[in-house]
């Protein structure tokens, strides 16, 4: 069996695995490959109050996940996706 996957869900997979790992994600590479466009004026808004919770980290492009943010990987993908 398989399954087809939606822009959306794709994206909330990609997110769910990079908040994983310490590399995290790339914005730009996740806007054109999925359509998600963190460095919108809701994506930016998004992430930053993730950032004040000590959940990520910004680095240009670069969303990487705190050591806590780790711990809450799927939940912040969650709440980035569209």
């Amino acid at each position: 069996d398989s399954e087809e996957l939606s822009d959306r869900e794709l994206a909330l997979e990609r997110l769910m695995l990079a908040f994983r790992t310490y590399d995290g994600v790339d914005a730009t590479q996740l806007a054109y490959r999925y359509g998600l466009d963190l460095a919108s004026a809701a994506g930016t808004a998004k992430v930053e109050r993730l950032a004040a919770r000590k959940l990520l980290t910004v680095d240009g492009a670069v969303i990487r996940p705190t050591l806590r943010g780790l711990a809450l990987a799927d939940s912040i993908a969650r709440e980035l996706s569209p």
